[in-house]
């Protein structure tokens, strides 16, 4: 599991985490989190680069944040 941390999206009134893999295509990965929201969790796919980012619904900050790229490692 990926865990997220983020700065509270004042003003927003919903928060989506998004990702994408391989095809470009960008998945909703969590029902709209509350607009109080600042923590967030995504499954981990071991060794393949997957992209994410958060869609900021409502408020100064709407639109989508910058993205990151995440290839998580097998356990030790």
């Amino acid at each position: 599991m990926i865990n997220f941390t983020f700065s509270k999206p004042v003003g927003a009134t919903s928060v989506v985490l998004q990702q994408s893999q391989e095809d470009g295509v960008w998945n909703d990965l969590t029902f709209p989190l509350d607009a109080n929201s600042t923590t967030a969790s995504a499954p981990a796919f071991i060794g393949t680069p997957v992209k994410y980012r958060l869609l900021i619904v409502g408020g100064s900050k709407a639109g989508y944040s910058n993205e990151i790229t995440v290839t998580a490692l097998p356990p030790v």
